[in-house]
């Protein structure tokens, strides 16, 4: 008996515990999804913590246009599998978030991704767990990229649990609110 085998290797598939996942089939799932024609209706993606001071400026934005008409909006925590998800088939996508850069609070960062390199402070910093960059560089890895897809990174000031939105991030998340539509639609 070959002492390097573990006894998980020894059994046959059949017998190993848990279950057996199929090969990656091309036709079904993300692997057809990624080949479809990307268009449909413009998405917004707000992301954000409600309880994290300036960092729910993404969710304000995306409530703030909730029923605009034109465009999809929903809300996100900014899990990247739920970026990529909300992605696929896509034509059109703007990601809004709150970021910490050094610039002056309310200052807005806009960033193509097909055109620009994401810089360091839309990584995983984020309080989200993981930052924009790294859902955009999973869609992309993916193939699931929108054709159009912009991040708008809102500069905040505190991102402290139970702290307030500041001034000048509400200022900007006001001023979003008004131009996104025309942008959108």
């Amino acid at each position: 008996m070959d002492e390097n085998v573990t006894d998980f290797e020894r059994l046959a598939p059949s017998d190993r515990p848990g279950r057996a996942l199929p090969s990656p089939d091309p036709s079904r799932g993300i692997w057809s999804r990624k080949k479809q024609g990307r268009g449909g209706r413009a998405l917004l993606i707000g992301i954000g913590n409600d309880f994290a001071g300036d960092d729910a400026a993404g969710r304000l934005v995306a409530r703030g246009l909730a029923g605009a008409g034109g465009f999809d909006v929903i809300e996100s925590h900014g899990a990247a599998a739920d970026l990529v998800t909300a992605f696929e088939g896509r034509g059109r996508v703007v990601v809004v978030d709150a970021c910490l850069s050094g610039a002056r609070p309310g200052t807005l960062h806009r960033f193509d991704v097909h055109r620009d390199q994401l810089p360091g402070f839309l990584t995983s910093v984020s309080s989200h767990g993981i930052g924009v960059a790294e859902g955009v560089a999973l869609a992309r890895a993916l193939d699931l990229l929108p054709g159009v897809c912009e991040i708008i990174a809102i500069e905040g000031r505190s991102f402290a649990q139970g702290a307030g939105i500041d001034p000048a991030v509400a200022r900007a998340v006001a001023g979003l609110i008004a131009a996104l539509p025309g942008e959108l639609a």
